[in-house]
This record gives C-alpha cells, structure tokens and sequence, in this order.
C-alpha cells in the first residue's frame, strides 16, 4: 500500500453510535461485504469506494481465480492488477515476517510450537 498503513492492523467497527435519522444514507455505513446481505441491490445504486473495496477483498479473480490477498502476496502474471514481481517478494518477506513473530510470541506464552500448526518457510524459535 502506498498510504504507509501496509502491515498496520486495521479495524472497521460494525457499530454505529450516532442516530439513523441524522445520516440520509446509513447504508453506506455497512461494511461492503455483508452490506448486501441486509439490503438487496445495494451495488446496483452507488456504494461507497471503501464499500466495494470491502465487497471484492473476498471476490476471486476472474483470470487467475484467486482473491487480492494471494495476488498481492503470490503476484500473479495473468491479472492487470497484480503487484510488480519485486513488490510481490517484499509483501511475501514481510508476511513471513509477521508469521515468524507470531510462532515466537506464542511460543513465549507457552503454547507449544510442537503442537501449533507451522507456517511455510517459519524456523523453530
């Protein structure tokens, strides 16, 4: 991501604490993958850009069949979004980064490593 916020945990609340009436549209306030499920047609009018973002994070790729995520992390030469191949190998260097970190912290709360499944490519603490 280009916004500086790749790798920071993001969290989208599904409450909302102001009143229904003060909003003309409240459901531009649902998050875009389950918007639909409550209100039919909702991508047929005009949802928000973070609302489609949402909806097509779980949408396979047409080409290749696979979701954003293992396009971002995998790169992929058939889709015209893909990241370029170097951007791919450091999306992938980070997530086994982060897989590494979360097999060590676990490990030091006493979860046997032994008896946690190991990620790809993770060596033993």
């Amino acid at each position: 991501m280009s916004d500086g916020s790749a790798g920071k945990v993001r969290i989208r609340s599904n409450v909302v604490m102001e009143q229904i009436n003060i909003r003309k549209d409240h459901w531009a306030l649902v998050p875009g993958e389950i918007v639909e499920r409550y209100r039919r047609g909702h991508f047929s009018d005009k949802p928000s850009r973070r609302q489609n973002d949402e909806k097509m994070y779980y949408k396979p790729c047409v080409r290749c069949h696979r979701t954003i995520d293992a396009i971002n992390l995998e790169g992929c030469d058939q889709c015209p979004h893909a990241p370029a191949p170097e951007v791919a190998r450091a999306n992938r260097t980070r997530h086994e980064a982060v897989l590494q970190r979360v097999y060590e912290e676990r490990a030091l709360v006493g979860r046997s490593p032994a008896r946690m499944p190991k990620p790809p490519h993770i060596k033993p603490a």
